[in-house]
């Protein structure tokens, strides 16, 4: 009987060890309540035909940095640097802007349009909103 408990131990260990070790990557469920609305902000950079581009960097430690970016309406090209190892994705959900995996080490650039308007838009990393790696894109009239 001992030998089953034995059996059953190690399954339990492997179980979590496994779910443990890809929970990570999993999708989760956006979570916007702590945007760090306390971090600077930076303007994203117009160019001469009016477009706009701003570089964000994905860390390990689950931050985007900047995490608020000032933009006004119309094209914008985010280039994602992603410093560390882990895996990140930034979307914009309520823009339908998503960039996919972007694996550890590599840069990704995503253009989409920003609608007319003042308004604040959130963003994150579909890997990790539950440790609150998300920002804002906030519009304001040019």
């Amino acid at each position: 009987m001992s030998g089953n408990r034995l059996v059953l131990g190690i399954g339990a260990v492997t179980a979590v060890s496994v779910l443990l070790g890809t929970e990570g990557c999993q999708r989760q469920s956006p979570r916007f309540d702590r945007t760090p609305a306390s971090a600077p902000a930076i303007v994203a950079s117009v160019g001469p035909s009016g477009d706009q581009t701003v570089t964000l960097q994905m860390t390990d430690l689950f931050r985007f940095e900047p995490a608020n970016v000032v933009v006004h309406a119309g094209k914008i090209t985010v280039t994602l640097a992603n410093a560390g190892k882990d895996p990140h994705q930034f979307e914009v959900p309520s823009l339908d802007v998503s960039t996919g995996n972007i694996p550890g080490h590599t840069t990704k650039t995503v253009t989409f349009t920003i609608p007319k308007g003042v308004a604040t838009y959130a963003f994150d990393c579909a890997y990790h909103t539950s440790e609150h790696m998300v920002g804002t894109l906030t519009v304001q009239g040019f």
